[in-house]
């Protein structure tokens, strides 16, 4: 797995918490989704690494493939209800651009799964 899958991943969560910090007026259980769903992406990432077969490591990822979408879906929540007070754009971005590489990484551990079968 590509070292810079994590590295996004991480400076993603990091970046996900400095923005939960200024925004603390969002109500608790909508931030508390937020930040479970988009620190578990990273978590995960960092789980496959240590996967204990090819169909595990695809495993993992897609889990946090599905854990980024819901991060994904709770930007949108907070943007149509017109809280956010500091933008969303750059983490919007970020969290797109780690779905992208989940789902390519996932194409080509299935690709590679079907060559050695």
């Amino acid at each position: 797995m590509s070292s810079i899958l994590l590295t996004k991943s991480i400076q993603f969560s990091v970046n996900l918490l400095q923005w939960i910090k200024h925004n603390r007026h969002i109500h608790y259980s909508i931030i508390n989704q937020l930040l479970k769903s988009g620190t578990a992406t990273g978590a995960l990432i960092s789980e496959a690494q240590f996967a204990e077969s090819q169909n595990d490591f695809i495993h993992k990822l897609r889990i946090a493939r599905k854990e980024c979408n819901e991060t994904k879906y709770w930007f949108i929540v907070i943007l149509k209800s017109g809280h956010a007070q500091t933008s969303l754009d750059q983490l919007m971005f970020l969290n797109t651009e780690l779905l992208k590489m989940l789902n390519s990484s996932i194409n080509t551990s299935l690709n590679k799964l079907k060559r050695t079968s």
